[in-house]
């Protein structure tokens, strides 16, 4: 029969796929203590060089341009290879690593991006 919980994966396939096809009309994207955690999911090594993949680089690629990001973590150790991929993409980036003075209140580390322009550079 039809089971909307498959046990082949299929339904993280589908929301994935869900998700993804979001992306490219969503206003803002927030990620709230999750990158840092997971941030050996979230970075390659390519020749020596860590750089960006999964979601984070598809949302990096595929986000309309005027699109809003928001990171709170609790270490900003992602933000450089954030940083440089989004700037590839199009993106204003700025961070707490940025910043001479540190936030009293809130999270520990944010980054907030902007896409203000299309590219998709072949990385």
């Amino acid at each position: 029969g039809n089971n909307e919980n498959n046990d082949d994966g299929n339904d993280n396939n589908n929301n994935s796929r869900e998700m993804k096809s979001c992306i490219c009309s969503a206003d803002i994207a927030v990620f709230s203590f999750v990158l840092h955690e997971n941030s050996s999911f979230l970075l390659v090594v390519d020749e020596c060089e860590q750089k960006l993949s999964g979601i984070l680089k598809f949302i990096l690629e595929s986000a309309k341009r005027g699109a809003i990001i928001i990171c709170m973590d609790s270490g900003n150790a992602l933000w450089p290879v954030f940083r440089e991929t989004a700037i590839q993409y199009g993106w204003r980036f700025m961070s707490d690593a940025q910043k001479d003075h540190k936030i009293i209140l809130g999270p520990k580390s944010f980054c907030l991006m902007e896409r203000v322009q299309l590219c998709n550079p072949q990385l």
